[in-house]
């Protein structure tokens, strides 16, 4: 019991923490587009990180962000949600808390969100905190300890751009089609990005989300 007090009392204060990234400056009249862009967070764990325990906040805002489930990745362990939201900023926590200190590594959990914000270059997660923050708090052992350097990293993908040019068309359709049929081999971010429908496989359903995206069948790949 005094454990998971303590718990909801950190996940508290980090929630009010970014609250106050309200304050930041934000053009009411920033670029939108007509088609909505989503991005996946994998928030991944080191190898040998001896983890037990970390959580992780997500500030995003509001009326531009639309904020999907996550989806538990393959090292083992239980998440646990809270959260809080404000008039610009939602603020969503993300505790994963294993029953042992984990010596693999792999991803705690993916999540996908979707914009229709103008995001004219993104490259790395940086490039998206005018309207997503991530805050990575401390990461801790079965004893307790904080674990140095933090061995939890979030990392973002735009899904369905597997060529990575920024853009989603019928370019990655033809990447994609080349890749399920053996001609090319996907790898790194690319392949991440090929897995439309976040089930941590690509295949011939990823194909086919793809092409709805690129005909304009559908807005986004939220899983719903």
């Amino acid at each position: 019991m005094k454990k998971s007090k303590k718990l909801v009392a950190a996940m508290a204060a980090a929630t009010m923490a970014l609250t106050s990234l309200a304050i930041t400056p934000f053009s009411a009249s920033a670029a939108t587009k007509n088609y909505y862009d989503t991005y996946r967070l994998y928030a991944d764990l080191d190898p040998a990180s001896g983890m037990q325990q970390s959580y992780i906040v997500i500030a995003h805002r509001r009326i531009i962000v639309s904020l999907d489930r996550e989806v538990k990745g393959n090292v083992a362990g239980n998440i646990r949600d809270y959260g809080s939201a404000g008039d610009t900023w939602g603020n969503a926590v993300h505790y994963f808390d294993a029953t042992a200190d984990v010596t693999d590594g792999g991803t705690l959990y993916r999540q996908n969100f979707c914009t229709n914000y103008d995001i004219t270059n993104f490259n790395t997660i940086e490039d998206l905190n005018e309207i997503i923050h991530i805050n990575i708090n401390e990461t801790k052992n079965a004893a307790g300890n904080i674990i140095t350097p933090n061995p939890v990293t979030v990392s973002a993908v735009l899904v369905g751009d597997i060529n990575n040019d920024k853009v989603v068309n019928w370019l990655d359709v033809t990447a994609l089609n080349n890749h399920l049929s053996g001609k090319t081999v996907l790898t790194g971010n690319s392949l991440r990005s090929a897995d439309t429908n976040n089930d941590g496989y690509v295949n011939n359903a990823d194909l086919s989300m793809l092409i709805d995206y690129a005909s304009g069948n559908i807005q986004n790949f939220l899983m719903g």
